[in-house]
C-alpha cells in the first residue's frame, strides 16, 4: 500500500531517460531485492524486469560486483543483502541468483545469523530526522508491516 510513495534511481543514464526506474544499476536491483525479500511484488513499485536473474549479477555486491555507491561496498550492505536473499529464498523465490544463493555458502552464513540479521534490519531505531508528532504514526505502521512480514 506504500508503493506510490517509493523513491526510484537516478535515472542518470540512458535506460532511465522515459522512466524513474532505470533498472540497470544497484540501486534497483537493491530495491527489487528488498522487494522480494519481503514479499512485495516489484512490479507493485515500478520494476518491471526481472532483476534477480543471472544477467545482472554484477549489479550485487553479495556477489562480488563494485559500486560506485560507498554505502554498497560496506559490510552493512553486505548484510542487508544476504538477509534479503535469505528471506527471498524462504519466500520461495526461483529467480536465478536466488537460486544460486539457496544453494551457496552464503544461504548457510545467513541461516546461522538469522537472528543477528533479523534484530538488525528489522528493529525499529530512533530517527533523527522524523518530526516528533509523526513517530508514533511512523512506529505504529512499521510495527504494522513488521507483523505481516513472515516466511
Amino acid at each position: 500500500r506504500y508503493a506510490p510513495f517509493q523513491m526510484s534511481c537516478f535515472t542518470d543514464n540512458e535506460a532511465g531517460k522515459d522512466y524513474h526506474w532505470c533498472q540497470e544499476c544497484t540501486v534497483c536491483t537493491k530495491m527489487y531485492l528488498l522487494c522480494v525479500g519481503g514479499g512485495v511484488d516489484p512490479k507493485e513499485i515500478g520494476l518491471t524486469k526481472q532483476l534477480l536473474s543471472n544477467e545482472y549479477r554484477e549489479l550485487y555486491p553479495l556477489f562480488g560486483a563494485d559500486s560506485k555507491f560507498s554505502y554498497l561496498r560496506t559490510s552493512m550492505a553486505r548484510d542487508e543483502q544476504l538477509f534479503s536473499f535469505y528471506c527471498a529464498t524462504k519466500l520461495g523465490c526461483k529467480e536465478g541468483l536466488v537460486l544460486e544463493f539457496a544453494n551457496s555458502a552464503l544461504y548457510e552464513e545467513a541461516e546461522s545469523r538469522f537472528d543477528e540479521l533479523y534484530k538488525q534490519f528489522c528493529s525499529f531505531y530512533d530517527p533523527l530526522s522524523v518530526p516528533p508528532k509523526l513517530l508514533p504514526r511512523l512506529k505504529h505502521i512499521f510495527n504494522e508491516e513488521l507483523t505481516s512480514f513472515n516466511f
